[in-house]
């Protein structure tokens, strides 16, 4: 399911086919940017690196079919771009 989008990707929601534990996913967009790539690898290092328990946890980063992704956990609610909006 489609929780979330914008500039920087796509965020699903999904359950992992092992543990079937719900995550959250986000799926970085098909670019013609070289520098995209990078900035999503050092994003998902910079979350991983937080240990906070206001910070979703980093679980993966991965590339599959040419798609950057990184698993996070998943926290059911209102998102800080609507929070904020409210």
């Amino acid at each position: 399911d489609e929780i979330g989008s914008g500039g920087n990707g796509t965020v699903l929601r999904a359950e992992h086919m092992g543990t079937r534990k719900v995550v959250a996913v986000k799926l970085l967009p098909p670019a013609d940017d070289p520098s995209a790539a990078p900035r999503f690898r050092r994003e998902a290092a910079a979350l991983a690196a937080l240990d906070h328990p206001n910070v979703v946890h980093a679980l993966d980063y991965d590339e599959a079919d040419g798609r950057h992704l990184l698993v996070m956990e998943y926290v059911a609610g209102t998102d800080l771009h609507r929070l904020v909006q409210d």
